[in-house]
């Protein structure tokens, strides 16, 4: 409903929402052009007011509230863990917890240790039996098997030449498979530095060595594991279902993106300079199953089924939660709680959607399947149920319901491509 309608339905002298300090009879007797002038002003507030209130949302983000990294919020305000006991509990495993004992490794050595006299002095003692095992875990001294190859030269007789030896193709790099794995270990699983590696190797092994042969080593090290990325990111494109994110990467300076696509099995990096559509064609290359993400324009285009990450769903609620409004407020109170006590100005239609959706319940009206992971909108964009006014889980368009709309929306408008 345009602002002039909404003047228009207000000029009635039957409503009781009229907004302003006169009279419907006397904004009928003023001038057209008055008329059209007051209602952009309205709409230019009403605008104005969206965007101030939308600016001091987001200025009380924090990671419960948004997508934002927990090392964003401010340290001066992490709210503390609440505490349900009168004095505070002591660090560390409470009393009747399953143990965690350290396993015992087969060993390298044994020692057998026997007592030499009991406490009364008897130095005589009988069926010596073993009764507990002490384990003691330690490195090995670590020395590093250093080979020298030393290549001669000899003077052919026949053609008058030195013919020289060359080094074994297996040895020509001067690292060997171990040493190298170890350094593709440190910098590639641990996003160690190549000075972090460096200074490892100095202090540890006590091997000297240059910032270029560590690149040069790690660059062999991905062409060695280039077969085994190719067969997980194969299995990552047949999973049913995948978990799609991506997050800055910053490569020599420049940000580029690290896209993930993680299934039940594999997880499957792809580092690409784009955070775009085709990015993400690349990513998934012809995979067509069921998508978990957050709200990222991209993922919700996605034409197969789709659901939005839960955790996204409850950082929304919260968020809505601390809004100033109250209709927002409470809405988000409800639909953190997961539905629970749902308030009167709650249409049952709204309520049916969130439930269903913060609930994960059996959508059978939508043709929806049961998964760990919730309930999924059919495969097909033209069979999906339709969430505006007309369809079966319309959201109420009058009166107090009305108020809920948008709120609700912004609540639980990812979990669908088509949903508006």
């Amino acid at each position: 409903m345009l602002a002039g309608d909404v003047m228009e339905s207000l000029s009635d002298p039957t409503n009781t929402l009229w907004p302003f300090p006169f009279t419907p009879q006397d904004w009928a007797q003023t001038p057209l052009a008055v008329q059209a002038y007051v209602r952009a002003l309205r709409d230019e507030v009403k605008q104005l007011h969206d965007g101030v209130e939308t600016l001091e949302a987001r200025l009380q983000q924090n990671s419960t509230t948004s997508s934002r990294p927990p090392s964003s919020d401010s340290p001066y305000k992490k709210p503390r863990r609440r505490t349900t006991a009168a004095t505070p509990h002591k660090a560390g495993g409470k009393p009747g917890h399953p143990g965690h004992r350290q396993v015992l490794l087969p060993p390298t050595t044994v020692h057998e240790v026997r007592p030499e006299r009991c406490a009364c002095g008897n130095t005589t003692l009988t069926l010596g039996r073993p009764y507990h095992t002490h384990q003691v875990i330690e490195l090995p001294a670590i020395a590093m098997e250093v080979t020298h190859w030393v290549l001669h030269q000899g003077w052919c007789v026949d053609c008058g030449c030195w013919t020289k030896a060359q080094v074994p193709a297996e040895h020509a790099t001067g690292y060997g498979p171990r040493f190298s794995a170890l350094m593709g270990e440190l910098a590639g699983t641990y996003g160690n530095g190549r000075r972090i590696v460096q200074t490892f190797c100095a202090s540890v092994l006590q091997v000297p060595i240059s910032l270029g042969a560590i690149q040069k080593v790690l660059d062999r090290v991905t062409r060695a594991i280039d077969p085994y990325y190719a067969v997980i990111a194969r299995q990552a494109r047949q999973a049913a279902v995948n978990y799609i994110d991506e997050t800055p990467w910053y490569c020599l300076n420049t940000l580029e993106w690290l896209w993930v696509m993680a299934s039940e099995r594999v997880a499957f990096y792809m580092i690409h300079p784009r955070r775009s559509k085709e990015a993400f064609a690349a990513l998934i290359d012809d995979w067509e199953g069921i998508l978990v993400s957050d709200g990222y324009g991209v993922y919700q285009r996605w034409v197969e089924a789709r659901q939005t990450c839960v955790a996204h769903l409850i950082r929304t609620a919260r968020s809505l939660a601390e809004r100033p409004h109250p209709d927002m407020a409470a809405c988000g109170a409800w639909v953190g709680s997961g539905g629970r006590g749902m308030p009167d100005c709650v249409s049952s239609s709204i309520s049916i959607m969130i439930v269903r959706t913060m609930r994960a319940s059996w959508c059978a009206a939508c043709s929806g399947r049961w998964t760990r992971s919730g309930c999924f909108w059919p495969t097909t964009v033209s069979s999906r149920p339709t969430t505006g006014r007309s369809g079966p889980y319309a959201l109420g368009s009058s009166g107090a319901s009305a108020r809920w709309e948008r709120p609700v929306r912004r609540a639980i408008g990812g979990w669908s491509a088509s949903c508006p």
